[in-house]
C-alpha cells in the first residue's frame, strides 16, 4: 500500500489483503471528499456538510457472492455512514445496525476516516475484536492514503512557492526593465515640448523615432509578461484556427523594430502556400521574441533566417542566425525562466 501511487490502488490492495485473510467478499467506501480534502471525522466540515461516502467498489470472492443486492442495500449503507461519521465498527457482530449483512470497519487513522471497509458475511459470524492483523491493515491504508495527501499538498505548496517566486521575479523585472525606456520616453516628450522650435527636422526626427521604438519595447515586454503570468496560472486560451503561415512569418517580421535594421533576415518556405491549425496572436509573439534575440545576440551585419517546412504531418518553423551561438555550457540552460546568455538574467532581456 504504501508504494502505491494511487488512492484507488491503496483501496484495492487493502480489499484483496482482507479477501486473503478472511475467504470473504470485500465493499470497500471511499470517503466523498469536499473542497478537494477528505472529510475525515465524524463532526461536520467547515462548510457544514457531514461525511458522505461515494459509491463502493466490489471486490467479490466469487461471482455468486456478488448475487445478494442486499449487501447494497440503502440500510447496509446507512451502517456505514454510522462507522464513517463514528469512527468505529458498525453491522454485523456489533450493536450498532447488527441485523447488518456486512461488518463495516472504518479505513482511519487517528480522528481521521478516509472510507469503510465492509465484510460480507453471507449468513456466518465472525468476530473481529480482537484481530489485530486487520486493525493493523485498515490502519496501513489510512497511512498510506494520508502519505499521499500529504505528499498532493506538498506538491501544491511548492507550486504555489514557484508561483510567488515567479511572481516575484516579474516584479524584479518590470521595476529595473520599465526603467530605461520609460526614463528615454520622458526625457524625449520633455526635450521636444520644450525645445521643439529650437530643433532642426532630423533631430525632432531622431527622438520621434526613439519614443517610438521604446514605445515598440514596452508594449513587446508587456505581452511577454501576460502569457507568462497566463501560462504559469494555466489561463491561456487559444484560438485554433486554420492559418496561411507565410502571412503569419511576414506578420512577425514586419514588427521587428528598426533595430534589426543592421541585419538581413530571410524568409525561406518550401510552399508559400501552407495552411497550419494555429493560434496566430501566440505563434506570431513566439517569433517575434526569437527573432529579437537573434538581432541583440548577433553581429551588426548577420544574416537571419526564418524558415519553414512541412514535417509529415506538421509544420516545422525555425529561425537560425549565422552568429557565434550559444556556448555548450549553457544550452541546458535555454529554457530556464529568467535566464540570459553571459551568466545573467532576463531582468536585462525578458525575451529570452
Amino acid at each position: 500500500m504504501q508504494r502505491a501511487s494511487s488512492r484507488e490502488e491503496i483501496r484495492s490492495a487493502l480489499a484483496e489483503q482482507l479477501k486473503k485473510l478472511l475467504g470473504r467478499t470485500v465493499i470497500i467506501y471511499p470517503a466523498a471528499s469536499g473542497a478537494g480534502e477528505d472529510i475525515a471525522s465524524s463532526r461536520v466540515d467547515r462548510t457544514g456538510r457531514q461525511p458522505m461516502l461515494e459509491d463502493p467498489r466490489i471486490f467479490p470472492i466469487s461471482e455468486e457472492s456478488v448475487s445478494d443486492k442486499g449487501a447494497l442495500s440503502r440500510k447496509e449503507r446507512d451502517a456505514a455512514l454510522w462507522a464513517l461519521r463514528h469512527n468505529g465498527f458498525a453491522g454485523r457482530g456489533t450493536s450498532i445496525y447488527p441485523e447488518a449483512l456486512c461488518t463495516y470497519l472504518p479505513i482511519s487513522v487517528e480522528a481521521r476516516v478516509y472510507g469503510v471497509a465492509a465484510i460480507l458475511h453471507m449468513g456466518q459470524s465472525y468476530d473481529l475484536d480482537d484481530d489485530g492483523v486487520i486493525l493493523s491493515l485498515l490502519g496501513e491504508c489510512a497511512m498510506a492514503i494520508e502519505n499521499l495527501e500529504n505528499q498532493r499538498k506538498k506538491e501544491a505548496a511548492d507550486v504555489r512557492a514557484r508561483n510567488e517566486e515567479l511572481r516575484a521575479n516579474i516584479l524584479r523585472t518590470i521595476s529595473h526593465d520599465l526603467r530605461t525606456p520609460l526614463t528615454s520616453i520622458y526625457g524625449n516628450a520633455s526635450n521636444l515640448l520644450s525645445n521643439e522650435s529650437v530643433l532642426d527636422a532630423d533631430t525632432r526626427r531622431q527622438m520621434y523615432e526613439d519614443i517610438y521604438d521604446d514605445a515598440l519595447w514596452l508594449t513587446g515586454l508587456v505581452e511577454n509578461l501576460l502569457y507568462i503570468t497566463r501560462i504559469e496560472d494555466k489561463r491561456l486560451d487559444l484560438e485554433l484556427r486554420d492559418e496561411l503561415v507565410s502571412e503569419v512569418v511576414q506578420e512577425a517580421v514586419k514588427r521587428l523594430d528598426r533595430k534589426a535594421e543592421g541585419h538581413v533576415i530571410s524568409v525561406v518556405s518550401d510552399d508559400d502556400f501552407v495552411f497550419a491549425r494555429m493560434d496566430a496572436r501566440l505563434v506570431v509573439q513566439v517569433l517575434i521574441n526569437l527573432l529579437t534575440n537573434a538581432v541583440k545576440y548577433t553581429p551588426e551585419g548577420s544574416h537571419i533566417t526564418v524558415r519553414t517546412a512541412k514535417d509529415g504531418d506538421r509544420l516545422r518553423i525555425s529561425v537560425e542566425d549565422d552568429g557565434p551561438g550559444i556556448p555548450d555550457e549553457e544550452k541546458n540552460k535555454v529554457f530556464d525562466m529568467f535566464y540570459s546568455g553571459g551568466g545573467g538574467d532576463a531582468r536585462r532581456d525578458p525575451d529570452t
